[in-house]
């Protein structure tokens, strides 16, 4: 059996039972361990969005006003922004001393490299006149997307495989 197919069966009792119905092709708790928390996750996410939805009124009341959560999403962005920053250089430096080479195109590099775009195209649309508010909240969304997909893509090898992809070990 290669590993697809020791991941993909059950034996007991001296026979063979499939977790699935088409190997190679599969999904299950067994076969990736994020899969339960990710599913929970979701969960959670559509029973808050549920909760919003019915009680609109009462959750409007509870949240900050649109001014001090855009100063807030600025704050935090631009303390992202300087960490990232740090890492993306600091990132360069190991794979240097580790491979010889400061940057291989990884998807995982090119992932951060884009993540740390989109928030320098956040805070300079943040500052500029006629941007900041709806513009520049979207592409502050868009930067959070890019983090998710990111860490789903690469981290566990969903999108694309590389050095950095742990999911398929």
């Amino acid at each position: 059996f290669n590993d697809m197919t020791k991941a993909n069966i059950i034996i007991s009792s001296g026979q063979v039972h499939h977790l699935s119905l088409n190997p190679p092709y599969y999904v299950s708790f067994i076969s990736h361990p994020w899969s339960f928390g990710l599913l929970v996750f979701v969960f959670l996410l559509e029973i808050l969005f549920l909760i919003f939805l019915l009680k609109k009124e009462s959750f409007n009341k509870k949240l900050p006003s649109v001014s001090s959560l855009e100063e807030m999403s600025y704050k935090s962005i631009s303390f992202a922004f300087f960490l990232m920053t740090v890492v993306l250089i600091t990132g360069a430096l190991w794979a240097h001393y580790a491979w010889g080479r400061y940057w291989a195109w990884d998807p995982k590099e090119t992932g951060a490299l884009a993540i740390w775009l989109i928030y320098a195209v956040f805070l300079h649309t943040k500052k500029t006149q006629g941007l900041s508010g709806p513009v520049s909240s979207f592409i502050g969304v868009l930067g959070l997307f890019v983090i998710i997909i990111g860490f789903l893509g690469v981290n566990l090898g969903l999108f694309a495989d590389g050095l950095h992809t742990y999911g398929n070990s």
